[in-house]
């Protein structure tokens, strides 16, 4: 079982990488399918729901920007839905958290998981918890980190910033991605 773990976390940490060399700067190459104008995107939160109200805005933050996708809490049963984010605990990385996107980065995805490192977020303010919430809804959508060279803000760069909502770079991405 632990090597089965170890192989797909390995597989995690290699895979943006892979993809993100034949994307463009800023979006992996895969995107959600779409009937209609609009994107309605739904995600559950299983498990302690510990960064439930970040996760939540982080969606609304996304939903409220000027675009065509919207990401969604389910109140339903958690079938058949696009994205699911749980808590993790995980001592092995100083990720904060990592999204996959299935069945692969850069093709028609069918669903996302977002991971919560919980050893990783809970010294986090709560607006960097909403921050690392809205990047892995990002991620979910279909952007990928933008280059270390970007000037513009953007949501998807990594690391400590001083905004915690999708910004305009971000939303011509999203536009673009989904016209």
């Amino acid at each position: 079982m632990k090597s089965k773990f170890w192989l797909v976390f390995a597989a995690l940490l290699v895979t943006p990488v892979l993809y993100y060399g034949t994307a463009s700067a800023t979006v992996f190459g895969g995107k959600w399918p779409r009937s209609g104008t609009y994107l309605y995107l739904y995600y559950y939160y299983g498990g302690y729901h510990r960064y439930l109200g970040n996760v939540y805005q982080g969606g609304a933050n996304w939903t409220n920007t000027p675009t065509k996708v919207y990401v969604q809490n389910w109140p339903g049963v958690p079938y058949a839905l696009e994205i699911s984010a749980y808590d993790t605990y995980d001592s092995t990385t100083d990720a904060l958290a990592w999204t996959v996107n299935s069945p692969c980065w850069t093709c028609t995805y069918s669903s996302s998981v977002i991971h919560l490192n919980q050893r990783t977020m809970d010294p986090l303010s709560d607006f960097m918890r909403t921050k690392v919430s809205t990047h892995e809804l990002g991620h979910a959508i279909g952007l990928a980190h933008p280059p270390s060279t970007l000037t513009a803000t953007s949501i998807m760069k990594q690391g400590y910033l001083n905004y915690n909502t999708p910004q305009s770079y971000d939303i011509r991405d999203v536009n673009n991605l989904y016209p």
